[in-house]
């Protein structure tokens, strides 16, 4: 028959997952404690794009980094996805 072009609900479930992941390993660096002794506090996953602290208490923050950091995000919730989307072909079933 032709093909189905429904959701794949298995697929945009993986794909709010990776999603929730990711975000959840960012609000996790924003909750560590710093690594050594100067107090600079680091957040992002998997790139650090804010930093405050250390002996003066500097404060920076990268936008171009925050901007890579959601890129690299979609990118891995999307290729889950789609591997996903392969595996259970549209139905919900394998």
């Amino acid at each position: 028959m032709g093909k189905q072009h429904g959701f794949n609900y298995p697929a945009i479930l993986t794909f709010v997952i990776v999603l929730v992941v990711f975000g959840a390993l960012n609000l996790w660096t924003l909750s560590t404690l710093p690594e050594c002794c100067d107090q600079l506090h680091k957040v992002g996953f998997p790139l650090r794009f804010f930093e405050s602290g250390g002996f003066s208490g500097d404060t920076r923050f990268y936008p171009a980094l925050l901007f890579l950091d959601i890129v690299i995000s979609l990118a891995a919730a999307t290729s889950v996805a789609w591997a996903v989307a392969r595996i259970f072909k549209g139905d919900g079933t394998p």
